[in-house]
């Protein structure tokens, strides 16, 4: 006879099992980001290394373009389907991702053809920065960059995180082969708008490698307006209100580059990457948080919902302040490993970065549940109210601080976000049970 030890260890890898399977979308999440965000600070060091503080600012001028649009996809497209995918009964999902992955073509038309536009804006009204010579690789860079977000997150919702993590494995490893190959073969022959053609080519191959492997999905005429409506009543404000998110911060990235110069939008730049290390976990739970917020209120209704965001919250404030803390006690040494040597002497930006990343971690909670009950008019008013005081104070503070107004400028973006989406929040728990 068996006795009750006998059964423990077959007991013990079973709940190991049932662990690792629900937690290996978070798992995947993290890995995937991790690669992303590495990715990224390594093409910042390629691009600033080589193409010095100057045209490292040209590039961030230009690729703020970009980010521009993008603000405006996330929420439209991406964050619609995170949010309303995973409420989706099953013979409605073939259907429903067809809809939207039409919505998603002609977004991206729209895109291009506006970031093209801004380029050219941009160089009319600045014409030191000489933007209109980037517009075509920004525009190419636009559709690329926005199919390939919009399939990396389109995976993550249908739960094939792995999938995911492979086409951004192709994208981001093949961005640095490429810069690298073009540094190493052809030093000072690449400028900020042959780097912007490398990363538009880079993106390109994933988003095309997408499409044999989507699943199953129906491209049905009769879904196509009601996804569409859905996603308009879900996203409206958001729309609005994502684009002044992106106004709290690069209203300082812009003011910087009229108060001061490109060189200083490198410097500036440089510092913020050293800090966005700390925002590894953010952006990894942002391909899974608004999605399992949703999930959870379905199921589970509002009480799920809210401990699954307090728990989410209370593990990644501790990790990203832990991370925080190793980046603001040696910010020179940082500087100095990842840009060389014409970026030290700005440590202090990394220790007003830190700060920035950690406040900014509880906009992912608070607007992930927002957006999972549908209430986004307190986003909209949160997101106003900072852009109003970007706009008011950016010029003034750079003036006055020099470069450590810009991240003390975004930083009381971040408190004002937080604190005005925190009172609506709160109050709306007896909305829904």
């Amino acid at each position: 006879m068996k006795s009750d030890l006998d059964n423990r260890p077959t007991v013990t890898l079973e709940a190991v099992g049932r662990m690792a399977k629900r937690y290996s979308q978070v798992n995947w999440a993290l890995a995937d980001q991790g690669m992303v965000s590495g990715a990224n600070v390594l093409t910042g060091v390629l691009l600033a290394r080589f193409l010095g503080a100057g045209g490292f600012g040209e590039y961030t001028l230009a690729w703020a373009v970009l980010l521009f649009v993008a603000s405006i996809h996330l929420p439209l497209i991406v964050g619609s389907m995170m949010a309303v995918g995973p409420q989706q009964e099953e013979d409605d999902e073939a259907a429903y991702y067809g809809a939207v992955i039409v919505q998603n073509l002609a977004f991206s038309i729209f895109g291009t053809v506006l970031v093209f536009g801004g380029a050219k804006l941009g160089h009319i009204l600045f014409p030191a920065w000489d933007m209109g010579g980037a517009a075509p690789a920004l525009a190419a860079a636009t559709f690329t960059t926005t199919w390939q977000e919009f399939m990396r997150r389109y995976f993550f919702t249908r739960n094939r995180a792995g999938m995911a993590f492979a086409l951004d494995a192709v994208r981001y490893g093949g961005q640095i082969v490429v810069l690298l190959l073009l540094f190493i073969g052809y030093p000072g022959l690449l400028d900020s708008v042959g780097a912007l053609w490398a990363i538009a080519g880079a993106a390109a191959l994933p988003a095309l490698m997408s499409f044999p492997v989507l699943g199953v999905v129906e491209y049905r005429s009769e879904s196509m307006v009601p996804v569409a409506r859905r996603h308009y009543q879900s996203a409206k404000w958001m729309v609005v209100s994502s684009p002044l998110e992106w106004a709290s911060e690069y209203i300082f990235i812009f003011a910087t580059g009229s108060v001061l110069n490109t060189a200083m939008v490198g410097a500036l730049r440089a510092s913020q990457n050293i800090a966005a290390l700390t925002s590894l976990l953010f952006l990894s739970l942002l391909n899974v948080v608004p999605a399992k917020a949703a999930h959870h209120l379905h199921r589970g209704g509002r009480a799920a919902m809210d401990g699954y965001l307090r728990r989410t919250t209370a593990a990644g404030t501790g990790a990203t302040a832990a991370v925080c803390l190793v980046m603001a006690a040696f910010p020179e040494f940082w500087l100095g490993l990842f840009f060389g040597e014409e970026f030290l002497g700005y440590g202090e930006l990394v220790r007003w970065w830190a700060l920035v990343y950690t406040v900014n971690f509880f906009v992912l909670p608070l607007r992930s549940g927002l957006r999972a009950l549908e209430i986004t008019l307190p986003v909209f008013g949160a997101r106003l109210a900072s852009a109003l005081f970007a706009a008011g104070a950016a010029v003034a503070l750079i003036s006055g601080l020099g470069l450590r107004g810009a991240p003390i400028g975004v930083l009381g973006t971040k408190v004002i976000l937080v604190g005005l989406m925190w009172w609506p929040f709160a109050r709306s728990r007896g909305a829904r049970a």
